[in-house]
């Protein structure tokens, strides 16, 4: 994985779980002076999910993160899809590891599989729990 994609991934992972963008920031600094707050955090939170092995569940499709769905009202879908355009405008350092399409948003073609396996790792070795969220209800799996 190459230098800009591991530091934008560990932004994303940061800015996830405190919701602040921090002085060493490079790429979401950008974004967090030009996009709302809130647009910004689920923006984010949503792609992470959706790369976070942790959320692999059968039913999940791990070659599209899918922004339009049947039971959509197209008002939804139209702000949903702005919001996204928001956040590749301001990161386009993004369009390196995803591609922003009509309805979906895909991984960029040029990484192959092993690069894809790479950032599902790194996100997962990586990724910071909040302990505001945890639930004693829920048993986070062990890593291994």
């Amino acid at each position: 994985m190459n230098s800009k994609i591991e530091t934008l991934l560990q932004e994303m992972i940061t800015y996830k779980a405190n919701r602040k963008s921090t002085e060493t920031d490079i790429y979401i600094k950008k974004a967090f002076e030009k996009i709302e707050e809130e647009i910004l955090y689920v923006s984010i939170l949503n792609l992470l999910n959706w790369i976070d092995p942790k959320f692999h569940t059968p039913g999940i499709n791990l070659e599209k993160y899918l922004l339009y769905e049947d039971f959509m009202d197209p008002e939804d879908f139209e702000e949903i899809h702005k919001e996204f355009k928001l956040l590749f405008k301001y990161i386009p350092e993004l369009k390196e590891i995803f591609a922003l399409k009509e309805k979906y948003i895909e991984f960029n073609t040029s990484l192959t599989k092993g690069d894809i396996q790479e950032i599902y790792e790194y996100v997962n070795v990586n990724k910071i729990v909040n302990p505001e969220s945890i639930t004693r209800y829920y048993d986070y799996p062990k890593d291994k």
